[in-house]
């Protein structure tokens, strides 16, 4: 019993904070929309997501084939199951606290395998909303983690020499999701979802 009233006011906290803030989204009572296609289908979120969701659902569709192989980074490994599309890297949490010849080591081994990608959704921040005010219900956006035009990692590197840009999904003037396909894949303007 001692032991329930120590803890208790710390697993409610926790219970609470994680209640409020599902898995880095909004509220859940901010949770508007439904996913109604794919892998989230039935998943409650905000329309923003819903939005992202949707954008790179419709470009894997217009430009890949079922089992082509894809990129996406920076932490964003939920991009593979959304678009159904086997990881081209062994690592699919892409996260830059890693060493640089880690990364290396990746695309060489993605090279020796014919793992090269078709598609890639490049984030310059984390796709994660960060609880700013829970009484207000809003949020934010984390800071940049690289900028891809002048980013010397790579992965960045590999994507600005053997891909070019399809699409790109604008949040704010300083977050764009942007997607890339192989160099070889012809580009129309009518196949290629550009964000809402």
């Amino acid at each position: 019993m001692t032991l329930m009233l120590l803890l208790g006011p710390f697993y409610y906290t926790t219970a609470r904070s994680d209640w409020d803030f599902t898995f880095f989204d909004v509220q859940p009572k901010l949770e508007t929309v439904q996913i109604e296609t794919g892998f989230g289908r039935g998943i409650y979120t905000n329309k923003l997501y819903s939005k992202l969701y949707d954008w790179i659902a419709a470009n894997a569709k217009a430009f890949t084939q079922p089992n082509d192989y894809a990129i996406s980074y920076v932490v964003s490994p939920m991009v593979h199951m959304i678009i159904k599309l086997r990881p081209s890297l062994d690592d699919t949490f892409i996260t830059f606290a890693k060493s640089r010849s880690y990364f290396e080591k990746c695309i060489k081994k993605m090279k020796q395998r014919e793992r090269e990608p078709r598609i890639a959704f490049v984030f310059d921040r984390m796709p994660i909303l960060i609880p700013v005010s829970v009484e207000k219900g809003t949020v934010t956006f984390p800071g940049k983690e690289f900028d891809l035009p002048s980013s010397h990692n790579p992965i960045s590197t590999y994507i600005k020499t053997h891909m070019k840009p399809a699409s790109t999904f604008k949040i704010s003037d300083n977050h764009i999701i942007r997607c890339y396909v192989d160099n070889n894949l012809p580009i129309r303007s009518e196949n290629s979802p550009q964000s809402p």
